[in-house]
Parts: C-alpha cells; structure tokens; sequence
C-alpha cells in the first residue's frame, strides 16, 4: 500500500506586510519529522518566506498592518497564487495547517484553496487557536480534522486511523494522548523536509526547541495552556546532537534557543554549557530569560560556551502593573540583573509590552521611561493582545473589549486596531502607542550596526549553500 503524502502549512500573515520572520517552524518541522520516521511522504511549507521582505521597525509595522487585512480579501494575491502553485505540485492526499489566532483566517482560506483544487484532500487543522476553539473549527467545511494540542503523536494516530478508514464524524477531533514526557522520543527536525530552503537562511535553520513548557503564571500567556505547566527538557546530549548536525551540514554560526524560558534551570544552564565548551563547536547563540534568572556564575558559563544575545522579559516599568500581570518581580530586582547582563559583555535585549487592561498613562510613561533608564541595546516593544483563556483575556470578558472569532486576524503586537485599556481614551491610546514606538525605535537606532548584523544575516539568500 502506497504510503500517504503529507503537507504541512505555516499560513501568511507577515509577509504580506513585507517583514521578514526569522527561524523555520519548528512544530510543523517536528511533526513532519516524526511522520517521515515511519515512512510518510512529507513536506513543510512555510508561506511567509518570500524574496521581498526585511526587517522592518515598530511604526513601519503599525503602518504596513493594513496590508495582511487587505491581503486576506484579495483572492489574486501573489501569495495565493503561490499557495495554490506549490500544493498542485505536492498532489498531497492530506494537508495539516497550523494556526495562531491572528493567522486563523489566512489558515481557513489555505484550507479553502487546497479544497478548491481537490474536495478529496483531506485537511487538518491544529496550533494553539484550534485548541482553544475546537467547536469553531468544526463548523468550517474546509476543515475535516481538528488536532488539539501538542501535535507529534496525534498527527501520526490520525494519519493511521485515515489509513484503516476508521474515520467517523464522531472522532474528527484528536485529543487523546498525554504530553510527551520524554522529548527525546522526537527525532531532531529534519531541515531538508522543508520546501523552498534556498530562501531560509543559516541563522534562520539555527533554530532549536530544547523545551516545552513555562512553570511561571504571567497574566497574559498561553503558553502553559498549550504545553502544560510544567516545564519538559531534553536532555543536554540529544541537544548537542542537534548542534552538531546543523553546524556540520548548514554551516550553522548563530543558533537561537526559542524555548519559553532558555536559562531556566541553573544546573542544567552550566551542564550544558561545560558540555557545548567541551566539544569545541565554533559557533554562537542567543537564549531567553527572566530578571529573576540572571545570576553572575550562569553569565560567565554562557559567555565561555558561545552565548552572544541574552533577551530579558521585563514587560513594564510599572510595579503595580508587574504586580497585575503576575510577574514576580521588582524593577529594583531587574536593574541588578540588567548590571550584570552589563559586566558580562553579552549582548542582550529587553521585552516591553503596553496597552494592558489595567494601565493608566502613568504605567505607560513609566514603561518607556524605564527603558530609557536601563538603555538595553535592543528593545522589542509589543502591544498587549489577550489570547484565548488567559487570566487577562477572561478579565476582558466583564468588559466587553474582547475581539470576537471573526475579527482575530485584525490583533497582534505590532497592530493599530489593539485596544484594551478602557482607562485611556481611545484615540489618546493611539497617540500613546506611536509616541512610544518613535522612541523605542530610536532607542535600537543607536545600536544600528548591531540590530543589521542580526536581521541582514535573516534576510540573506543562501542558494546553493546546501
């Protein structure tokens, strides 16, 4: 019996703006892994890459949000087309997209292409917004399957039920199935699954998961919903397996850990950076954390080993708000963490979020003039947007601020439709946002050459590297 053939889809959202989104998608690419493991013909097309995008600052992203919007309603769009093109190349017999909410509508029209070109293609849907509305997505016609949650073992079970034909309406919805305890189980993600790969960058394969999971209880988080409360680690070998293999064959030079929390655990950070040091891999590597994390002996262990960008979520500079959104911390806790990130000469990077329910003009000025204080090299400024079941997003609930499941597609980040702070006037919110974009990206501005060595390396072709 011939084997199915599979395609996995991350949908457009950014590249209609013309932004560049760095890394690959790792769960799409985990998943696909998994599958060619037991003899499946699969692919992973990830839409937003394209040869027309770079990086682009905070009130180019406000200005430049109108055009996903608009790209949702032109059927004729390019990158329709193209869709189009590469699904009636693969011939797939089955089609799993992936979603978050903003890109819910760009998944749903996906789903309405592959049906266009062949009613018999099976579709399935899966991610974080699916998970969260099941229901929703059993309404749509475009969607055959809907997988809840952590996807490796559910997307195989699926596949050999539709093989068996034991497909009922009554079990289009895979749920069943604990997390995966052990991570090692999964095969590291094999980059040459993914489509298109003359487009993805070296830094951009340097992407590695090496957990799931987030044991902390911020406000306005889904990952703990999604991944479960506690955190799962792989083990440092299997880790160092992966660098190993993407060093080698893709000439990796900068990997970036997108784990929730990277420098989580103190023993396990220094473990794995006395193993890294002692095979004397030449290559770099940024790593997520919190204020509270930060200690001098983790610092100079991932400085020896190759850590050359640390990014800190601090979120506001507002101690009632950090009080508010469950952060745990003070902003007198994180100056010291920021001196040492200093002394350490590691390049780091700061997280900021405005526009929670529950700030005043006050907290945001304060949140900027925070950041001012302690001067990160870089600072990501991000709009606060409620995901679905989060403890914010069911405090928004009371006051009626909540996007409803047909206009998810217009909040996200960077968007000038992201309102929620019924305590600041609208249009004086507005002017907030911009006035506070305008300074952060002067902020990165003086750190310029930095900022391009970073997202210039995203942006660059490496046809024929590989």
């Amino acid at each position: 019996m011939t084997k199915m053939r599979i395609l996995l889809i991350e949908p457009p959202c950014e590249r209609f703006k013309g932004m560049i989104t760095p890394y690959f998608p790792v769960g799409l690419l985990n998943i696909a892994t998994t599958l060619s493991k037991y003899g499946y013909e699969v692919k992973v097309y990830d839409t937003e890459k394209g040869i027309n995008t770079e990086y682009k600052n905070f009130q180019e992203r406000l200005l430049s949000y109108d055009y996903y919007l608009q790209g949702l309603e032109n059927d004729n769009h390019e990158i329709w087309l193209e869709i189009q093109k590469i699904i009636k190349e693969i011939e797939p017999n089955l089609v799993g997209i992936s979603a978050v909410s903003v890109k819910y509508k760009s998944a749903l029209k996906v789903g309405k292409i592959v049906k266009s070109i062949d009613k018999d293609i099976k579709v399935v849907v899966g991610g974080i917004h699916p998970t969260m509305y099941v229901d929703s997505m059993l309404k749509e016609k475009v969607f055959d399957f809907v997988i809840a949650g952590e996807g490796e073992k559910k997307f195989l079970k699926l596949v050999k039920m539709i093989e068996k034909g034991k497909i009922e309406d009554n079990n289009r919805v895979i749920t069943e199935g604990d997390y995966i305890s052990d991570l090692d189980f999964l095969p590291i993600p094999d980059r040459e699954l993914l489509i298109n790969k003359h487009l993805f960058s070296s830094n951009d394969l340097g992407a590695i998961m090496t957990s799931r999971g987030c044991p902390y209880k911020c406000m306005y988080c889904n990952s703990k919903i999604f991944w479960g409360g506690k955190i799962r680690f792989r083990s440092i070998e299997n880790v160092i397996q992966e660098i190993k293999l993407i060093t080698q064959k893709y000439k990796v030079k900068q990997i970036s850990f997108i784990d929730d929390v990277f420098i989580n655990d103190k023993r396990r950070t220094i473990n794995f950076a006395k193993a890294l040091c002692k095979e004397n891999i030449n290559v770099n590597f940024l790593a997520v954390t919190r204020p509270d994390l930060i200690d001098k002996e983790q610092l100079e262990s991932l400085k020896k080993a190759g850590c050359n960008y640390i990014k800190v979520g601090i979120e506001s500079g507002s101690e009632a708000i950090l009080k508010k959104i469950g952060r745990n911390t003070s902003l007198e806790l994180i100056k010291k963490s920021i001196g040492l990130l200093n002394d350490s000469g590691i390049f780091w990077g700061a997280f900021f979020i405005i526009g929670f329910p529950y700030e005043t003009e006050e907290d945001i000025y304060n949140t900027l003039n925070f950041m001012k204080a302690i001067d990160p090299p870089y600072a990501t400024l991000s709009l606060f947007t409620p995901y679905p079941q989060t403890k914010i997003f069911n405090d928004l609930k009371s006051i009626n601020l909540l996007p409803t499941e047909d206009n998810y597609e217009k909040y996200d980040h960077h968007s000038p439709y992201n309102y929620f702070s019924p305590l600041i006037e609208r249009n004086r919110f507005r002017k907030l946002v911009e006035e506070v974009m305008k300074e952060f990206d002067a902020q990165n501005e003086k750190f310029n050459v930095l900022r391009e060595k970073f997202y210039s390396q995203w942006n660059r072709q490496q046809k024929g590297n590989f």
